[in-house]
């Protein structure tokens, strides 16, 4: 299997760091998008856990769901 021999390599490699109002404005334009990330991976959360627990009922007939009408 091949494998690379860095010896020192990369911490010669330049190293690009933005100004701080770039970091900053991308700070702020990424903030929204974490946050909304952040908010359905907690309700996906919740989701999975409710469905592991009412999953079990369900198919043994335990609990049953009513359909409404005009339900597909």
């Amino acid at each position: 299997m091949p494998y690379a021999v860095w010896d020192g390599a990369l911490a010669e490699m330049p190293l690009f760091i933005p100004p701080e109002e770039t970091i900053e404005r991308f700070e702020n334009e990424c903030a929204p998008l974490v946050e909304l990330v952040r908010d359905q991976l907690f309700q996906s959360t919740k989701l999975q856990t409710l469905r592991d627990a009412l999953l079990p009922d369900l198919v043994s007939g335990r609990i049953r769901v009513l359909a409404e009408e005009g339900a597909a």
